[in-house]
């Protein structure tokens, strides 16, 4: 990988990145973007189409197929629970892993929420993903408190950082990655290929959403005789 001020990397130092051992039953939590009502939307947000985000919920697939059992997805824009509610309620029984896309738009929203996060589960690992860390990767790692920022797509590149995480991987082969080491010198790995065939996705985890069904709201679609 291509590195900032890189030291010798010690890899089996790595896996203190994670509080315990990442097993197949550990918590998993997964949000969606982490928006609140001041985000660019603003007025319109209540008349803005909202649905399930598909990328998230095909990881969670992703993640079944690979035995892991405990995976939970939290959409943030639907929730009656304030933010700190929720921090609080995951600092309870911290996950093993923490999840969040990052959207261009709403970028310092996002990095103020990690920071919230971070705030009551310090020893959680949060890796960040979507089409701002596409863009902006390096920015990410260096300006939040997140620990890993994917710069692909995240269905596989998921269960590879889990398998680094329990240290069963080494962090450096991991495509896409982008990370501090125990140095906390930022890591850039070689980038991962993007997929051209659908196929190879699994259909999204739309079990997960449940308690949010009544929340989505459909694309209006207007038709002209």
């Amino acid at each position: 990988g291509v590195g900032l001020e890189l030291p010798k990397l010690d890899e089996a130092n790595l896996s203190t990145l994670a509080s315990n051992e990442v097993s197949k039953t550990t918590k998993i939590v997964l949000f969606s973007a982490l928006v609140d009502s001041t985000d660019s939307r603003g007025v319109f947000k209540s008349m803005s189409p909202k649905l399930p985000p598909i990328g998230v919920l095909s990881m969670a697939s992703t993640l079944k197929a690979n035995g892991y059992t405990n995976v939970e997805f939290i959409d943030i824009d639907c929730e009656k629970r304030s933010f700190d509610e929720i921090a609080k309620d995951l600092a309870c029984d911290p996950p093993g892993l923490i999840g969040v896309s990052i959207y261009t738009n709403m970028y310092f929203s996002t990095r103020e929420r990690i920071a919230g996060l971070k705030r009551y589960l310090p020893d959680t690992p949060i890796v960040t993903g979507g089409p701002h860390a596409i863009l902006e990767g390096l920015r990410i790692i260096q300006e939040t408190e997140a620990d890993f920022v994917c710069t692909g797509e995240g269905e596989f590149f998921i269960v590879e950082l889990l398998e680094a995480l329990s240290g069963r991987k080494e962090f450096i082969t991991i495509k896409g990655l982008i990370y501090r080491d125990e140095n906390n010198k930022i890591v850039e790995n070689d980038p991962r290929d993007l997929q051209d065939d659908l196929d190879v996705f699994p259909m999204p985890n739309y079990d997960l959403t449940k308690r949010y069904l009544h929340d989505y709201r459909p694309v209006p679609i207007l038709f002209k005789n």
